[in-house]
């Protein structure tokens, strides 16, 4: 998967995930809700963060090449492990 494909699939995977959590929050208010539906738009939902969790780590290090990986990381979570350098490739201007 070339970076353009994991930005498009990050960004369906962004819309489909607040699709759904639009729609969950609207058949909430409204009491539209049955037990299917929540659970197919949480699915939605949780497909969509795993989606952007596979998408992240398969990314590499623009430096070094080493490859990002399923490893939580809570802090500094887009410096590479080996080089230290900032993975998104822009300088981390975001």
């Amino acid at each position: 998967m070339t970076d353009k494909q994991g930005e498009l699939a990050n960004t369906i995977a962004i819309l489909v995930g607040a699709v759904c959590l639009l729609g969950l929050a609207f058949a909430e208010t409204f009491g539209l809700t049955s037990p299917s539906v929540r659970y197919a738009l949480l699915g939605g939902v949780v497909g969509a963060g795993t989606i952007m969790w596979v998408v992240q780590a398969r990314k590499t290090c623009p430096n070094c090449g080493e490859v990002f990986g399923f490893s939580l990381r809570l802090l500094k979570p887009y410096e590479c492990r080996r080089c230290g350098s900032d993975i998104r490739g822009d300088g981390g201007s975001e």
